[in-house]
């Protein structure tokens, strides 16, 4: 059959450790991507700006510049598709996420939230395993708790202190949704380059995010340097570079393995923010990073182990 050849090239390439191995480097690096969003945005929220202005302006930007970025794709020959379920869904679904979980602030703690919004990843194994696109293996659960309780120490029991349960409830809510969302998109952007399909999200999310401004009276022209950058950052950095990376990690990973990966992101964010807001890290925060590490280290371990085994046994004809 004509395209056969290249479906095998595909195959094979998707299950080299080498291709796997990059594809995780790529999910680290969309993690440092999304985990600097928190400090540009309090820097970009210091100006004065609104915060829906500043996901509206973040998501514009981004889609102006991806795109030029697609149009080059075509160009070269790149599958011209658009898909009306990737731009809604992915359009509501990333609004949705970020929307939740900034009203979760309005009741509790940031480091609450990030507890309770880190759980995501038990929700995308949950979710992958009775759709049965994806296994849990006894490694893979290992590696999730290790992972989560990484990240509970760095930031921290949100135990401490009284909760307010509207708050846990939205801050949870969040991570289903974004445990839903992550396959979903996952299957979505099939025969897509991750460029089109970041630009379908970016593109959907910005319709979502103009009409959340204008309903609170905007969107608003940025009036300070500082916001300016931090805005301009937030899109090309967080959301056109971090987009690409993560869709393209996860075609290559799956959703599940991804999502534990991604659980760098809080470490990350903690060292940025120890850098960039003079918040120093503590003894937790290494505690916390070695953890998630190590959790990091066997789930790729096991996944090259698995991509070996799928190559020792013949494909049914």
């Amino acid at each position: 059959m004509p395209g056969s050849e290249k479906h095998t090239d595909m195959h094979t390439r998707t299950h080299t450790g080498m291709h796997t191995g990059r594809a995780a480097l790529f999910v680290i690096a969309a993690s440092c991507c999304f985990g600097s969003i928190s400090v540009l945005t309090t820097i970009a929220l210091r100006g004065g700006v609104p915060l829906v202005t500043v996901m509206f302006w973040r998501y514009a930007l981004a889609t102006i510049a991806l795109i030029p970025i697609v149009m080059r794709g075509f160009a070269r020959g790149a599958p011209r598709t658009f898909s009306w379920a990737l731009f809604i869904i992915g359009g509501v679904g990333q609004t949705a996420v970020s929307f939740v979980s900034l009203r979760a602030l309005d009741y509790i703690s940031v480091a609450t939230l990030a507890f309770l919004f880190y759980t995501y990843p038990a929700w995308v194994t949950l979710y992958s395993a009775l759709r049965r696109t994806d296994r849990i293996t006894p490694v893979r659960l290992v590696a999730l708790i290790v992972a989560l309780i990484g990240v509970a120490t760095i930031v921290g029991s949100p135990f401490d202190a009284r909760i307010n349960v509207i708050g846990v409830v939205l801050a949870l809510a969040s991570a289903v949704i974004y445990g839903v969302y992550l396959p979903a998109i996952d299957g979505m952007q099939r025969g897509m380059t991750p460029m089109l399909a970041a630009l379908h999200i970016a593109a959907g999310t910005t319709v979502c995010f103009l009409v959340l401004a204008g309903i609170h009276g905007g969107p608003f022209i940025p009036n300070t340097i500082s916001s300016g950058a931090s805005i301009i950052t937030l899109a090309l950095a967080c959301t056109v570079l971090g987009f690409w990376l993560i869709l393209a990690g996860m075609d290559t990973l799956g959703p599940v393995r991804t999502a534990i990966i991604a659980t760098i992101e809080p470490f990350y964010t903690t060292l940025l923010g120890a850098a960039v807001l003079a918040q120093a890290p503590g003894v937790n925060t290494a505690i916390g990073g070695v953890l998630i590490a190590i959790a990091v280290i066997v789930i790729q371990r096991a996944g090259r182990r698995d991509d070996a085994l799928r190559r020792a046994v013949p494909e049914p004809v």
